[in-house]
């Protein structure tokens, strides 16, 4: 027996859902910077004592700086990926809005889970930091996935393309799950597991078949 169609299914106000996902993505990466705090220097200081308590200050700020980079970088990535999915959807539902707002729900816990990681080497901040970006990759792919498989995204694009684009979305959450299980041993080598990005890349784009 055919299904009835689902009255919530839609091709209108695609432009309402990108606004408010955009707007999102906006805050969150806006959001980040807080915690890049301007250094206080003490009232008194000589010359050379404000140059040596302004070049620790600088030095603490290091492992924000870096954090701050690594969660802008992984955010822009996922935004062009969500960028990419809604140019090409043509259709939507309500799974499909579903799985967007709660997508965008670990978006916008992008500037909390970061602030974790200022607060000392622990192993639970790096961990909640990992889950958090493992979660809203993981949905993004969920997302794209249901999309293609109802027929939502535009047809004149061959689906093998869709299909090297899925693979190459879950570089990703592979490499920030492998960095938060080495972090069960050696935490500062989890530190430097997601500059596997770049040629994680890079080698499922090579070896991507192109037809």
């Amino acid at each position: 027996m055919p299904q009835p169609p689902d009255p919530f299914e839609s091709s209108e106000d695609k432009a309402r859902i990108a606004g408010l996902s955009d707007g999102i993505f906006a805050i969150a990466l806006t959001l980040l910077v807080l915690e890049l705090r301007v250094p206080e220097l003490a009232n008194g200081l000589s010359l050379a004592q404000a140059r040596s308590a302004f070049d620790q200050e600088l030095l603490h700020l290091i492992p924000r700086l870096i954090f701050f980079a690594l969660t802008f970088y992984v955010g822009s990535l996922t935004w062009l990926s969500h960028h990419r999915i809604f140019r090409h959807l043509e259709r939507y539902d309500r799974r499909v809005l579903g799985l967007n707002l709660l997508f965008l729900a670990f978006i916008s816990l992008l500037p909390f889970s970061t602030g974790l990681l200022s607060h000392g080497d622990l192993p639970e901040a790096w961990w909640i930091y990992c889950f958090n970006i493992v979660a809203l990759e993981i949905l993004l792919a969920v997302l794209f996935g249901y999309a293609l498989r109802k027929g939502f995204l535009e047809a004149q694009i061959p689906i093998q393309e869709h299909r090297r684009y899925q693979v190459r979305m879950l570089v990703t959450p592979v490499v920030f799950a492998l960095s938060a299980a080495i972090a069960l041993f050696n935490l500062n080598l989890a530190y430097f597991v997601p500059l596997l990005l770049l040629p994680g890349f890079w080698w499922v784009g090579r070896s991507s078949p192109q037809n």
